[in-house]
């Protein structure tokens, strides 16, 4: 199983990463969606997860990378 954390920052979108992967049929993963900034940074930090998503309109994803490291 595959383990996504999601930083989900695109509520308001239609066609955000998160409505997508709901509607996905496969279900071999788990998917975590964070939304503050601490537990964005506390998912990043943990590395329990095998890839991260972030949907961000606000252009801020290699913020938030650098800020985890």
């Amino acid at each position: 199983m595959i383990t996504i954390l999601l930083v989900d920052h695109a509520i308001e979108d239609a066609r955000s990463v998160s409505e997508l992967l709901a509607t996905s049929r496969a279900n071999n993963f788990k998917l975590d969606r964070v939304l503050s900034y601490r537990e964005i940074l506390k998912g990043f930090r943990s590395k329990a997860y095998d890839v991260c998503l972030i949907d961000s309109g606000f252009g801020n994803g290699l913020k938030l990378t650098v800020d985890a490291v």
